[in-house]
């Protein structure tokens, strides 16, 4: 959502009244930069080059500015608001003059992905003589996807000052702590663990269980082809299997994708649960994961050995 700045200053009384020659014309603010030889300029804020003099990150909207270095987690949403200053001031009447900027802002991965929608919006507003520091601000929200990769993303902005016609493009960026995935030529699982419980945060060092134990894993499909609008299909079963390489249990499919979503999705997040049944004999297993890439026609094997005590 794009909030353009506004300024109550209907108070402030006209010192000299305006005399009206002949009929009132409306006169745009490019109109009157171009019959100005010398656009004046008012205050600091208004010298020097187009640019964004302060740039302030939050995590939700007019929240406070957080601290370097800029970093949002995958699925957060990100607010940036800037200043601009180096515009031009036209003057539209006795110490009243006028600023008219256009803006465009756009957010990006570090693989050149678009995030969201971008933010296109004019800034046309009445500057008094006592305003001379004030400066006019841009903002710009976007959604982190859930499933971003960790990297450095960035806002592109343009900037366009209508009375000086000049513009200029500037880059803001923020990093993204997400996860980050290995180069891979195949459909492969990555990330996997074992856990006690299906909130834990960490995995164990190694997967030893009790008869009678609830058996969680995590892991992550990743490496299969991404085709047109961003489709992938994926699929994986689930076995258990003994020391012998014998199948105690069975879940085809256990894991099924087929998706073309609005940003491209690098992986695939997978998560079940078995119990250990009492009685099960002490020894060696294995969870074996067969990952499938259906765009490619492709299956590979995965195993992950844990043991009951």
């Amino acid at each position: 959502m794009s909030i353009r700045p506004s300024l109550d200053r209907h108070s402030r009384r006209q010192l000299f009244p305006l005399l009206l020659l002949g009929p009132l014309m409306a006169i745009s603010p490019m109109a009157i930069a171009q019959e100005e030889t010398d656009i004046p300029s008012l205050g600091e804020n208004a010298k020097g080059d187009l640019r964004i003099a302060h740039a302030i990150w939050a995590r939700y909207d007019g929240g406070p500015p957080l601290a370097a270095p800029i970093t949002f987690d995958a699925g957060e949403q990100v607010f940036f608001r800037g200043r601009v200053a180096g515009m031009r001031l036209t003057e539209v009447e006795f110490k009243r003059y006028r600023i008219f900027l256009r803006y465009e802002i756009r957010a990006y991965d570090f693989r050149g992905n678009p995030l969201g929608e971008p933010t296109k919006d004019v800034i046309n507003e009445s500057i008094h003589v006592e305003d001379k520091d004030w400066m006019p601000t841009i903002r710009h929200n976007v959604n982190i996807p859930p499933l971003a990769e960790n990297g450095d993303y960035e806002l592109r902005i343009t900037v366009s000052d209508e009375a000086s016609q000049r513009s200029g493009q500037f880059t803001q960026r923020f990093h993204v702590d997400g996860k980050q995935l290995p180069a891979l030529d195949k459909i492969s699982v990555i990330n996997f663990g074992f856990y006690r419980a299906e909130n834990e945060k960490s995995p164990m060092p190694q997967g030893v269980y009790r008869p009678g134990n609830a058996l969680w894993a995590r892991f992550d499909l990743a490496g299969f082809q991404v085709g047109d609008g961003n489709h992938l299909d994926v699929s994986c079963d689930i076995q258990v299997r003994d020391a012998t390489g014998k199948i105690l249990m069975e879940q085809p499919d256990a894991l099924q994708e087929d998706l073309s979503p609005s940003y491209p999705q690098r992986y695939v997040p997978g998560v079940f649960s078995l119990v250990v049944q009492p009685g099960t004999r002490a020894g060696n297993y294995s969870i074996v994961v067969i990952a499938k890439d259906r765009l490619k026609n492709t299956t590979e094997e995965y195993s992950f050995p844990f043991s009951v005590d």
